[in-house]
């Protein structure tokens, strides 16, 4: 039976979703060990017979074997110490367990100028069966400065630079209830394409093989706050950029994120793009390699010139191979803009991804009250459009496997070009384009209450999105257009004959209005109209076999065009509905 949509659950939900705003994350609960007995170097073994080597000072934790285990009784102060990268990141891996037990490393500071490629505060890498657990890197009343201006420091990371080859399909990384407060800086350019995360730069894959190794990353309950910033003098032209809140770039591996936030800003403005790719999200900057989000938040500001995505960047592009991909009740509070000035046809922004592309996605139960800004991509003919959405900034399918489903948007999609006059469209939920004509989507459940700057109408799909099945498609999404107190929706019918327009208003005044429908077809504009009935106050709607409620004293109007040709129906261009005083101009193509 086909799914009720209700008005009232779709505004009751709208007011459970607003914003907070630098949510906090709330860690796992765990059980925090007493070793109140231990002297600095002891061993503990725990209940499972796993042997730890306990660390109370700076001077012993500086000296630990990354191979082996270890735990920490205290918080471990640095005491203002400024590293040099000589013992933390440079020719070490972990390889064992490292336990915070609750606890900080802090109190000292990074400025990292040697030429290095892969660098992080504990290690340069993970790799085996490693985990980094129940720790806080630095305090939230006093960030990491972490400086970096090393030439060749291309894969950088809180914890680690990166996850490493040396990892076998059956073994698993664990990074668990890690807390990370650290202002990142690049202060000169960096030769070559980097990847920079929050808590680890890459997940690698080697270059030369292109091997790809299914071991298992599984990132839980974790934050990063601070920032990851380009100074002025940071800028290279023609080197792929990828930066992620968590992670900066998945490439190897299967990647498993839940309950994690960003509530860092990561502005990648003074990385000049030139012809290269420029990549930011909250999460996860690039994903070229299987993935699951699950109940991730990204809370900071995102600027990136090519790819800026809430929660990923960019998934699966420029990558032969199709991955699937899970993001489920994932949600942006953040400003998402992305904004070229070398390659414009390539900026797009999504609350959710930038760019989805070539894969199977299932995508449930997400949302954005962010603004998403974008400067202009073309379409096929050449003409602009606004590449800016509320869950998925630009979507290449090449299967029909994949559903956004459960979804909402109620922030505002907007130009990033100051005193744009151009006409966009504007898209609430999703943009995209599709290897073949047909291909569709399935999309249900999806609400918005978006609007975009101008007040330009906002549509709820891409005209290239296509269904010819007729089931569960992009073109049956509603559409929505605000005027003044008056919001109105447009929907065309599972089986392509109808046309469903309700109004929804507050506005007792307008009581007895008529209400005309203007439906315009083909390229020749010609039109046929629909005189509907006169509006009055009514508690359910019963349009094309879907029932709305009203709330909060809300006046309801449902009007259904029937008897429209199928050959017909697939060339309506624009939808008018006039009421009143007011004109509501749906665009479908």
């Amino acid at each position: 039976m086909k799914r009720v949509l209700s008005l009232i659950v779709v505004f009751a939900t709208l007011l459970c979703m607003l914003p907070v705003m630098h949510a906090t994350a709330t860690a796992t609960a765990f059980e925090q060990v007493d070793l109140s007995g231990y002297a600095d170097g002891a061993t503990y073994v725990d209940g499972n017979g796993v042997s730890y080597e306990v660390i109370r000072t700076a001077t012993n934790f500086k000296s630990i074997n990354r191979t082996k285990n270890c735990i920490f009784a205290c918080d471990i102060d640095l005491e203002g110490e400024s590293l040099g990268g000589t013992y933390f990141g440079e020719e070490s891996s972990i390889q064992g367990i490292i336990d915070g037990n609750g606890y900080a490393l802090h109190n000292f500071s990074v400025n990292y100028g040697a030429n290095y490629g892969t660098i992080g505060l504990l290690a340069q890498s993970m790799k085996g069966n490693a985990s980094i657990r129940n720790l806080s890197i630095g305090k939230a009343s006093a960030p990491i400065d972490y400086q970096v201006s090393g030439k060749y420091a291309n894969t950088t990371g809180c914890l680690v630079g990166k996850i490493n080859e040396g990892t076998t399909a059956d073994q698993v990384i664990t990074i668990s209830n890690v807390h990370v407060y650290c202002d990142i800086t690049f202060t000169k350019p960096i030769s070559n394409g980097i990847a920079v995360g929050g808590l680890v730069g890459t997940t690698y894959r080697d270059a030369n093989t292109g091997v790809y190794v299914a071991y298992t990353v599984n990132v839980s309950d974790c934050s990063y706050n601070g920032s990851i910033k380009f100074a002025d003098g940071a800028a290279k032209t023609g080197q792929n950029t990828r930066v992620g809140g968590m992670i900066g770039y998945h490439n190897n591996g299967v990647l498993n994120v839940s309950n994690c936030i960003n509530n860092a800003d990561l502005n990648l403005t003074n990385r000049t793009s030139g012809s290269n790719s420029s990549v930011v999200g909250g999460i996860v900057g690039n994903v070229q390699a299987p993935a699951t989000f699950t109940g991730c938040v990204n809370s900071g500001d995102l600027f990136a010139d090519t790819y800026s995505g809430g929660i990923i960047g960019a998934m699966n592009y420029s990558n032969s191979t199709t991955h699937t991909f899970s993001i489920i009740d994932c949600v942006n509070y953040g400003n998402v803009t992305a904004a070229s000035t070398d390659s414009a046809e390539k900026s797009t922004a999504g609350g959710i991804i930038g760019l989805a592309n070539f894969g199977t996605y299932t995508i449930d139960g997400c949302g954005n009250t962010g603004t998403i800004s974008s400067t202009y991509i073309y379409d096929s003919t050449g003409t602009p459009k606004l590449g800016a959405c509320g869950i998925i900034g630009r979507f290449w399918l090449d299967n029909s496997d994949s559903s956004v489903t459960n979804c909402y948007s109620t922030g505002v999609i907007a130009s990033a070009v100051e005193n744009d006059t151009r006409s966009y469209n504007v898209y609430a939920l999703l943009m995209g384009n599709m290897t073949s004509g047909n291909l569709h989507i399935k999309m249900a459940g999806c609400v918005w209450n978006t609007v975009s700057n101008e007040g330009k109408a906002v549509a709820g799909y891409a005209a290239s999105l296509s269904d010819t099945s007729g089931e569960n498609g992009a073109k049956n999404i509603i559409a929505k257009y605000s005027q003044d107190a008056v919001d109105a929706y447009i929907q065309k019918s599972n089986d392509n004959t109808k046309i469903r327009v309700l109004l929804v208003t507050k506005d007792q005044l307008l009581e007895g209005e008529d209400v005309v429908i203007k439906v315009f077809c083909g390229n020749t504009g010609r039109k046929f109209t629909v005189s509907a009935d006169k509006i009055f106050a009514m508690e359910t709607v019963d349009a094309a076999g879907e029932i709305y409620h009203g709330i909060d004293g809300a006046n309801l109007f449902g009007a259904v065009i029937t008897g429209i040709p199928t050959e017909t129906m697939d060339t309506v261009t624009d939808v008018v509905v006039e009421y009143g005083d007011y004109s509501f101009d749906f665009e479908l193509k």
